[in-house]
């Protein structure tokens, strides 16, 4: 992403607020169900084919998409299916075009990653505990000063959609899961938010860590009972009547029923082009994974000694027993010099299976195995 902008006043003359509430559903009493990003911090959206999931998920994008300004939110679209989400693709919200390709659907996760820290950055030199209070203290006092000319880092709320989590888990487990992992446990702090939909779930993909938090949830109609007891804690998501019948669960104990607000694919299209329209002319900040992706994935695919050691597998299988990976700790466990060690702990860390390094202490396994 290119450096913040700094922009004239005159651009901005409104509160930077954003408004991320959806209304999804009628519930049983008739009356509706409104989601808000903001409280709920990320989504699971789960169901068979043909339940309603491309309903919800273009419900929420289109609301998002026709209710902010691409200055105060903005989203990255992961579509490995290649045909739900397309038609978002000339839409100004977007930080890079959908995304196909497992391997650029990654890089993104790790960007979201790296735009995090930068972001808790900012909050820390301006003493803010979140993006709310950064908006309240540091950005629209400005806003309401016009003898300011210049405004401090706008920082939009970032949407990331992952449209069937199963296609992409089955492309790269370990990196998927890893970096969803460091995207949602403290994005919503810093305005980075998640919403993933799933044809199928297991306790490889949704695993503990994943449960815990993503503790909003939606489930629609699904086949297996032990993937409806692990979405929703209940198998009643077996017996939901057909496209559109939803169980919805926000972390507490009860769950609410529900029937899905219509919502048509010719309708996407019209919000979509009315965004177009209306911010032809606003220039916005946007990523380019394309250029980045052969370097950042090579160490993946390549076949070559010096990227795919052949004591990479062990090293691997070493520290994910352990729970934890250090440079010495690799250097003797397989007997190999200090550089070969650093080199494998790099490339471990490249592959999203261990994290980033913390001072002297061992590096985190982030992946485990499956």
């Amino acid at each position: 992403m290119k450096k913040p902008i700094n922009k004239e006043i005159t651009i901005y003359n409104k509160p930077m607020k954003t408004n991320l509430k959806v209304n999804i559903a009628k519930d049983e009493y008739g009356h509706d169900l409104v989601i808000d990003l903001v409280t709920l911090k990320n989504i699971f959206i789960a169901g068979m084919a043909g339940s309603g999931k491309s309903t919800v998920l273009h419900n929420i994008l289109s609301t998002l998409i026709a209710n902010n300004d691409p200055d105060v939110l903005r989203c990255i679209l992961i579509d490995p299916k290649r045909v739900e989400l397309s038609v978002y693709n000339s839409t100004p919200h977007l930080l890079t075009p959908v995304i196909i390709d497992p391997k650029k659907a990654i890089l993104a996760m790790k960007w979201a990653s790296k735009e995090m820290d930068r972001r808790f950055s900012t909050l820390k030199n301006c003493h803010c505990k979140d993006i709310s209070m950064y908006y309240k203290n540091v950005l629209e006092p400005v806003l309401s000063n016009p003898e300011k000319p210049v405004l401090p880092e706008t920082m939009p709320r970032i949407v990331i959609v992952i449209d069937d989590l199963s296609s992409l888990e089955q492309t790269y487990p370990k990196e998927t899961i890893s970096a969803i992992l460091r995207v949602i446990e403290t994005g919503h702090s810093v305005g980075v938010h998640l919403i993933i939909t799933s044809t199928r779930v297991n306790t490889k993909m949704f695993g503990k860590e994943l449960q815990s938090a993503m503790s909003a949830r939606i489930a629609l109609q699904m086949s297996a009972t032990a993937d409806a007891r692990l979405v929703i804690g209940t198998t009643e998501a077996c017996l939901l009547h057909g496209p559109g019948d939803m169980l919805f669960r926000d972390g507490k104990k009860y769950i609410i029923r529900g029937q899905v607000n219509m919502f048509t694919y010719e309708e996407a299209k019209s919000i979509v082009k009315t965004a177009c329209e209306q911010y032809e002319e606003q220039t916005v900040d946007s990523i380019d994974l394309g250029a980045l992706v052969a370097s950042a994935f090579d160490a993946m695919n390549r076949q070559s000694l010096e990227d795919n050691d052949e004591m990479y597998e062990p090293a691997r299988e070493l520290v994910v027993s352990r729970g934890n990976a250090s440079t010495s700790f690799i250097q003797r466990a397989l007997g190999i010099g200090y550089s070969r060690a650093a080199k494998l702990l790099d490339l471990l860390e490249d592959r999203g299976v261990i994290g980033p390094a913390n001072g002297a202490e061992p590096r985190k396994v982030l992946a485990a195995e499956v």
